[in-house]
């Protein structure tokens, strides 16, 4: 599992990267990459999976990946001197870092979309569970610019998205959030509406 040296290259250039979403990815890549050969497939999923799916217009400042067993890639974030406070990652000289929350993911696994990425198929948790997660905290807990994430991404995604299985989950105890889908969905309809010539 040993890092290539266009790997370290690539991640060294993210020290000059604008782009928080790109350096995100980018690292996700270069992880995807050494794990791969061990079978393990990270999934990227929290605040990067947001700003990915918006666009870049939500900026999280961590990189949050889903995988089995921290070991394996703490060993290559190690390797790229990235410094280990738990199962945090902070790089000294390049603004990434990098968690690892705990398993299972959280979404259903049929809709993890894949992106390539620098010639890497990096998996993402897919937009309905994004979206509903969301729903949940603008709704359950008053985060209104996780509120406004999700309209952007209904909006964004509006054709690939899974409405049937976005309102069973949020019809169901564990979301508890139909109404406010609802009320999502009507907006993004509106701006849908609008956005047509």
């Amino acid at each position: 599992m040993p890092l290539s040296d266009g790997d370290r290259a690539l991640f060294a250039a993210l020290r000059d990267e604008p782009s928080q979403l790109r350096r995100s990815l980018v690292t996700a890549a270069i992880l995807t990459r050494a794990l791969r050969s061990l079978g393990i497939e990270p999934v990227v999923v929290g605040g990067t999976a947001v700003s990915f799916y918006t666009g870049g217009t939500y900026e999280s400042l961590d990189l949050d990946l889903i995988m089995p067993g921290l070991q394996p890639a703490a060993a290559v974030l190690t390797d790229l001197a990235f410094a280990r406070r738990g199962a945090v990652f902070r790089h000294p000289r390049v603004p990434v870092v990098v968690d690892f929350p705990p398993e299972p993911l959280e979404g259903e696994r049929r809709l993890v979309r894949t992106v390539e990425v620098e010639g890497v198929a990096v998996r993402v948790i897919g937009v309905e569970d994004v979206l509903l997660e969301r729903v949940f905290l603008d709704e359950k807990e008053g985060d209104h610019r996780a509120g406004d994430a999700a309209l952007a991404m209904a909006v964004a995604h509006w054709d690939e998205i899974d409405w049937d299985y976005v309102r069973g989950e949020a019809g169901s105890a564990a979301w508890g959030t139909a109404d406010a889908l609802a009320r999502l969905v009507r907006q993004a309809e509106a701006l849908r509406r609008e956005a047509q010539p």
